[in-house]
C-alpha cells in the first residue's frame, strides 16, 4: 500500500497538470503550525499519513453505516 501511495504522490508532484481531487488539494496545502513546514507544504511522509488516515476513516464510516442500516 505504501508503495502505491508514494508512487501516486511522486507522479502528482512531477506532473504539470492539476487534477481535481484530494491529492491535488493536499499538494497545494501549506502545513502551518508544524515545525519545519513553512511554505513548502507537506513532505511525502506527512502526505502519506493523511491519505491513509482519510482512507481508513471513510472505510470505517461506510462500514458502520451499512451495519446499522442492515440492523434496523
Amino acid at each position: 500500500m505504501d508503495e502505491s501511495i508514494y508512487r501516486m504522490i511522486g507522479e502528482s508532484r512531477e506532473s504539470d497538470e492539476e487534477f481535481p481531487g484530494l491529492l491535488s488539494l493536499l499538494l497545494q496545502a501549506g502545513f502551518e503550525g508544524e515545525e519545519g513546514a513553512g511554505d513548502e507544504g507537506m513532505n511525502d511522509g506527512q502526505m502519506r499519513d493523511h491519505l491513509v488516515a482519510l482512507y481508513f476513516a471513510s472505510h470505517d464510516t461506510t462500514a458502520a453505516t451499512l451495519t446499522w442500516t442492515i440492523h434496523l
